[in-house]
This record gives C-alpha cells, structure tokens and sequence, in this order.
C-alpha cells in the first residue's frame, strides 16, 4: 500500500478534473494518478504526467477554436504532403507538424486559418507555394 508523503494517508488511483485558469476562462483538465485519501495530494508518473499535459494542450486548443490532432492530419494528407513538406513551405521546422499532431506544441493561430482555408478550397496549395517563394 502507497503512502502519501505529505500526511501518511492511503493512496488511491483516480482521474480528477482539475480547473484552470487560461485567458481569462477555465479549462477543465482531466488528471490521471495516485491521490491521498486524506489531503488530497496527487502524484503522477510520468506517463500520467504526458497524458495531464496532452489533456491541457488539447483543451487550450478548444478554447482557442484550433484544430485539433485528426483534423491536421486530414488537412496534410488531402494535400498530399508528408509532415516534412508541409514544415518545408508553412515554416515551423523540420519537426513541426510532427509536434503539432502529437500535441507536443499547438499550432500558431495564422496556421491555423490558413490549414482551413486550404481544407475549403478557398486557397489552392499552388497559391501558397507561390506566396511562399518555394518552388513546387
């Protein structure tokens, strides 16, 4: 049996709804870990801690209105780039849109409409690689 190390009190494996607050609103973020039956104090394993980050992430995003994970990856793969391409003519570097559809980092808002635009049809890929000085 776990112990906290606050109180001494029995731990207990949950997921709680934390509340937080982010520009000016509250996000709630659901928290998997061990929790004191008595104060309450939480510890998280690392991997617990991954998920309570990708949890806080996507809930910024939905706050934010960006598209979340599945829709940038519909996105890139309707234009038929690898993550590689899309980082080469958007910017970000080599490694963005891999961090962007794992939640590692979200998306810039400019992104993000201009992904959307793309998705309607309102802008060509061929307009951005113009716009962008790429050849394609």
């Amino acid at each position: 049996m776990e112990t906290c190390a606050i109180c001494g009190g029995h731990l207990i494996q949950e997921t709680r709804t934390q509340s937080f607050s982010y520009k000016d609103r509250t996000i709630d973020v659901e928290m998997p870990g061990m929790y004191c039956e008595v104060c309450g104090e939480g510890y998280h394993s690392l991997h617990e801690q991954e998920v309570i980050d990708r949890n806080i992430a996507l809930a910024k995003r939905h706050l934010e209105h960006l598209l979340v994970p599945d829709e940038l990856v519909r996105i890139r793969n309707k234009l038929k780039l690898s993550q590689k391409e899309a980082a080469d003519v958007l910017g970000g570097g080599i490694r963005a849109f891999y961090k962007y559809e794992h939640v590692l980092n979200n998306q810039p808002k400019s992104l993000d409409i201009l992904l959307r635009l793309l998705d309607d049809g309102k802008l060509s890929w061929d307009d951005v690689i113009a716009a962008s000085g790429k050849s394609a």
